[in-house]
């Protein structure tokens, strides 16, 4: 299988002092790899050094392409959306001028306006609130509408930073099923920051542990299932 993303002697983080030491990591298309560890461990850093929205040093390639050197607006571009913590909806900016910012460095003008109406079918509360400004939707619609402008870009590479935080399991629910379907049905690879572990786990393929800034673990999600120290660290006591 290709890879979409390959990450060689990542070092960055914020000023003078490092957050990632080295990284070395490989995402698979069309594949889920979820990022685990305890807070500060580095995990919404790699997100925002493969963005390039942070100095880093080392090797990033995408699709083979070196990428290390290219800010921001290039990488995305070059097909990485980044749906960050917090949502980062545009708040005075209506639901629908959200998916089209999401489009905008899109020239199919068809192909977007197709997009827009398979997002209202696939988040039908967006739908109806299309017209309203993102600010005033709630934790979990901005978590949808997020999920949907990231997704109107047309990703190779989709970089979600705690989709679930603060929102009921019903709403989880919904995320995930959606992202299921994201992975199943398109060529998307996935990269999933997510404190449940154990809802991120049943999505992805692969996993990484950081701890500090570095990898300590990684594996398949059964390996790291099986972990009794990894368990109790990251994903709570078990009864």
């Amino acid at each position: 299988m290709a890879a979409t993303l390959q990450i060689s002697d990542l070092v960055a983080g914020y000023g003078a002092g490092a957050v990632l030491h080295d990284l070395s990591m490989t995402f698979e298309e069309s594949c889920a790899t979820a990022l685990l560890g305890a807070n500060g461990a580095g995990k919404t850093t790699l997100l925002r050094a493969i963005s390039g929205l942070i100095p880093r040093r080392g090797q990033l390639l995408l699709h083979g392409e070196q990428i290390s050197s290219l800010p921001a607006e290039k990488i995305a571009a070059r097909g990485v959306a980044h749906a960050p913590q917090g949502r980062g909806t545009f708040a005075h900016q209506t639901v629908e001028d959200n998916l089209r910012i999401g489009a905008y460095l899109r020239r199919d003008k068809a192909g977007v306006e197709e997009d827009i109406q398979r997002w209202y079918q696939q988040f039908p509360i967006l739908s109806n609130r299309r017209r309203q400004k993102a600010g005033n939707l709630s934790g979990g619609e901005q978590q949808m509408l997020a999920l949907a402008r990231a997704m109107m870009s047309r990703p190779s590479l989709l970089l979600l930073d705690e989709p679930s935080l603060g929102l009921a399991p019903k709403i989880v629910d919904e995320i995930f099923e959606v992202l299921g379907e994201i992975l199943r049905t398109t060529k998307t690879t996935v990269l999933l920051v997510e404190q449940n572990a154990d809802r991120a786990l049943k999505l992805a393929d692969y996993v990484y542990v950081l701890e500090v800034g570095s990898i300590t673990t990684e594996g398949s999600p059964d390996l790291v299932m099986d972990s009794e120290k990894l368990r109790a660290a990251y994903l709570g006591a078990q009864s």
